[in-house]
């Protein structure tokens, strides 16, 4: 590969500062005014948030959502980096694309604010239409977006697209990724490059919490779950479980001990296991992708990929195309 791939110091490219995330976050919503918009209608812009009235409980919300919003910024660059190495080499995608995959990636959490007031809500003890307690993660859930928009004029295919990719990144995401072929676990053959590409630069992304850390890093997904205490934070990822027999009818399983086996062809793993697989999956496609014939570990290449020069990619891309952006 030539010196566009070269990374850049490795002290510094895995740290991105507030100051840096701002100017992604002013150069975003230059390129990409409408979507950057919609983090502001839905509380959590990285300019700074408003008071919303909470749809589920009718009161005033007034917490703090712009860590959100530049963990999303975070997650784009991350995208945009591997989206770039895809446009560049090989041409794997066009530059309609790139802009797909940096535009999800910026929507990605773009329903969180959503979902921590159906928590609140679910906590106060709000029922929903039907009766029942409020659904915070489900699919009825994020689906409540269109609702809480429909007076916004918001586009029909950006609502759409912050449903979708809200569903395509954290753990519960991971069995919408994978599959059983011929009795090994794959990949999905429905899930499109860009839920892929996004999946994976959540997984990457480490961003701050306000009150201890300053920079957000970018890094393979175990030392992010290492960095951010999964353990601690999220030990139900080893207490719940998935199971795929060879139908590949993927199965939750609650209670380990008294999981019914279907075949002895199942594959179990509980969902932080799962959702190493799937990022280790995603990168290995991703790898081939730009190149097939790197003999790399695919985890430290897509970890390169994103620790590379950027500009030197669009600079080298927009020579190619004859034009600028």
């Amino acid at each position: 590969m030539s010196e566009l791939l070269q990374p850049v110091n490795a002290n510094t490219a895995n740290h991105i500062s507030y100051i840096q995330l701002m100017a992604l976050a002013k150069r975003y919503k230059e390129q990409f005014p409408e979507t950057m918009n919609i983090l502001d209608i839905s509380g959590v812009s990285p300019f700074g948030t408003r008071d919303m009235i909470n749809p589920y409980t009718q009161v005033v919300d007034s917490e703090d959502f712009s860590n959100i919003g530049r963990h999303c910024m975070a997650v784009a660059s991350t995208a945009e980096k591997i989206a770039y190495h895809l446009l560049a080499w090989w041409g794997s995608i066009d530059q309609i694309q790139v802009n797909g995959i940096i535009t999800a990636a910026i929507l990605h959490d773009g329903d969180k604010r959503l979902e921590v007031m159906r928590k609140k809500a679910k906590n106060a003890g709000v029922l929903d239409a039907a009766g029942n307690p409020i659904d915070v993660y489900g699919e009825a859930g994020y689906a409540t977006i269109a609702t809480v928009f429909s007076n916004e004029w918001v586009d029909p295919s950006i609502l759409t697209a912050i449903k979708n990719m809200g569903g395509m990144t954290a753990h519960n995401s991971v069995k919408k990724f994978i599959t059983m072929q011929d009795g090994e676990v794959v990949l999905n053959p429905e899930r499109t490059l860009a839920e892929m590409i996004v999946h994976i630069a959540d997984d990457m992304t480490h961003s701050p919490n306000p009150d201890i850390d300053n920079a957000t890093i970018v890094t393979n997904f175990e030392e992010r779950a290492r960095l951010w205490k999964f353990q601690e934070r999220y030990s139900f990822l080893w207490q719940e479980w998935l199971a795929i027999p060879n139908d590949g009818q993927i199965r939750d399983i609650r209670d380990i001990a008294s999981h019914d086996w279907v075949s002895e062809s199942e594959i179990t793993l509980n969902y932080y296991d799962w959702a190493k697989l799937a990022f280790h999956l995603i990168c290995s496609y991703i790898q081939k992708l730009v190149d097939p014939m790197s003999h790399v570990d695919s985890l430290d290449f897509v970890v390169w990929l994103v620790n590379s020069n950027i500009p030197n990619i669009q600079n080298w891309v927009s020579k190619q195309a004859g034009k600028i952006f």
